[in-house]
């Protein structure tokens, strides 16, 4: 089964920041059924996404609605069967912040 996995992304650059992942699109084309998974740091907590079906005549933009609350997260991208391949042209993860850092007394 091939895949691919992104590297961790959040919504700010500055210290810990609770972030809401919440739409993703891809854009893929390939033979076979797409699965996307998001997992935190260290692959603790994660969740599947829709499984979709890919063309091979065209790239399709794929959405995925997530409700992803975490300070950091990443993207697997696989297909479920051996011979099935895929090709990522783009990746839009929309990532919200909502909390800054932990409250101080």
């Amino acid at each position: 089964m091939p895949y691919i996995k992104t590297a961790f992304f959040n919504a700010g650059k500055l210290g810990d920041i609770q972030s809401h992942i919440n739409p993703i699109r891809i854009r893929v084309n390939g033979d076979g059924d797409l699965r996307v998974f998001l997992f935190t740091t260290e692959n603790v907590t994660g969740t599947e996404l829709n499984s979709e079906a890919m063309s091979l005549s065209n790239a399709r933009s794929l959405n995925y609605l997530s409700n992803f609350v975490a300070e950091k997260c990443c993207l697997k991208i696989m297909t479920s069967v051996i011979d099935e391949y895929f090709t990522v042209s783009n990746i839009y993860a929309y990532v919200k912040p909502t909390t800054m850092s932990f409250p101080q007394t």
